[in-house]
């Protein structure tokens, strides 16, 4: 994991590794989640896992901590999206 700052926005984040082996631009704080088939939000854990969840609930229901992908609150996060690459025939 490596503390840095966004270069589109500024704000401080830490670059996590995926269970890929890809590293994901992550906000700083740990936040609590509520593990959700459905949830509307993302979490990636320490083990990797991007985990499909809820960020509010019942303080005994949560399923653990991790931190939210930074494409999520980045300011200008279309900067550094990939989009489809063009390919030769």
């Amino acid at each position: 994991m490596t503390n840095t700052r966004c270069r589109a926005c500024g704000k401080p984040i830490i670059y996590m590794k995926t269970k890929a082996g890809k590293s994901m631009p992550c906000d700083l704080p740990l936040v609590p989640y509520w593990g959700s088939e459905d949830g509307s939000k993302r979490v990636l854990t320490h083990s990797g896992e991007l985990v499909r969840c809820e960020l509010t609930g019942n303080r005994d229901d949560i399923t653990g901590h991790g931190r939210t992908p930074h494409w999520g609150s980045c300011t200008n996060p279309d900067r550094f999206r990939k989009r489809g690459k063009k390919h030769e025939p």
